[in-house]
């Protein structure tokens, strides 16, 4: 840049079809009449350094959350450059936010993430049948390793069929994935991969399952 100094626009844009060249401001703030020479600078700069012969004169965009027109009409006046002004709009269009997941999904999303990267051991997931199982005893009662061997045990063994498919169609799925697929929580499918002797073989980011025989 001339005199040595730096300026930095938001962003520019090229339009193939147009073949001009479109610089984009973004405030977060109401219009001043301080944007409008900011932006009118950027064009004339875009002009001077970047246009080629053929291109099309350079489109100024200031997109600002609010304005108001007889300031921005005033602020413009007596500048031949094409210039624009736009207010933003927060919020996702109604087509699209049936696309996207819900926050409490993506919640669900993050926390299984998180149980990944852990190495937390697996929590017990079950309630007390009656009054009498309190959550003292499960808590004393953490590492009883037949009663967790029966709860994974218990699961219908239609499930085993679709985690074992699953892990054959895929070997390469990732355990958030696997979880996702089985609709459980990363301590159930723990469990359940210890109970049909599955392990994951090779670095974490390349490596496989495979099921070791009997």
């Amino acid at each position: 840049m001339t005199g040595g100094q730096t300026f930095i626009p938001d962003m520019i844009f090229y339009h193939t079809r147009l073949k001009l060249y479109v610089v984009c401001e973004l405030k977060v703030t109401p219009f001043i009449p301080e944007f409008a020479g900011k932006l009118n600078f950027y064009v004339s700069a875009v002009d001077e350094l970047l246009k080629q012969p053929d291109d099309n004169p350079t489109i100024g965009l200031l997109i600002c959350k609010s304005k108001d027109n007889t300031i921005v009409e005033w602020s413009f006046r007596g500048m031949n450059q094409p210039l624009g002004v736009a207010e933003y709009k927060l919020g996702i269009p109604q087509k699209a936010a049936g696309l996207l997941p819900s926050e409490a999904e993506l919640q669900r999303i993050i926390d299984t993430y998180d149980n990944i990267e852990s190495d937390e051991p697996p929590k017990l997931d079950f309630e007390p049948q009656n009054e009498d199982d309190t959550s003292q005893n499960i808590v004393n009662e953490p590492q009883n390793e037949p009663q967790c061997n029966e709860e994974v045990n218990d699961y219908p063994q239609k499930t085993s069929n679709q985690l074992l498919n699953i892990i054959h169609l895929n070997p390469k799925i990732t355990k958030m994935e696997l979880a996702r697929e089985l609709g459980v929580s990363t301590s159930t499918l723990k469990r359940w991969l210890r109970a049909n002797r599955v392990v994951w073989c090779g670095p974490s980011k390349n490596g496989h399952w495979e099921i070791l025989p009997i």
